[in-house]
């Protein structure tokens, strides 16, 4: 008998919430911040499985990212001070435009510099 280990779900609804860290599953300490987080973005799916079972799956692990295009190659933009600058400003921003976040709820967890081809 072949058993099929995955779950697969046709989803009609995604949302999430900020909740608890879960041990063992969710990173908690960010570098960027220097400090653990009290909470994570965990993403709520709303579906059904192949057999028409309702399922609503609570995913953790998952950070929504996005990436900044930079037009130059200027070294300051690989320092540790320019990340941490940078996400400074930008959560400061974020936060001023989305309401409904607590002081100590992580807006920008973690940033990397990374190099297309």
């Amino acid at each position: 008998m072949d058993v099929d280990t995955h779950l697969h779900i046709k989803i009609f609804q995604l949302d999430y919430y900020l909740g608890l860290p879960v041990n063992d599953i969710d990173s908690c300490y960010s570098d960027l911040r220097g400090s653990y987080t009290g909470k994570l973005p965990i993403v709520r799916v709303y579906g059904t499985s192949a057999s028409g079972q309702k399922i609503c799956a609570h995913i953790h692990g998952y950070l929504p990212y996005f990436f900044v295009a930079v037009a130059e190659q200027n070294p300051d933009f690989f320092s540790t001070e320019f990340l941490r600058s940078f996400c400074s400003g930008l959560e400061k921003h974020l936060r001023s435009k989305c309401k409904g976040f607590a002081a100590d709820d992580p807006i920008v967890f973690h940033a990397d510099v990374v190099r297309g081809r």
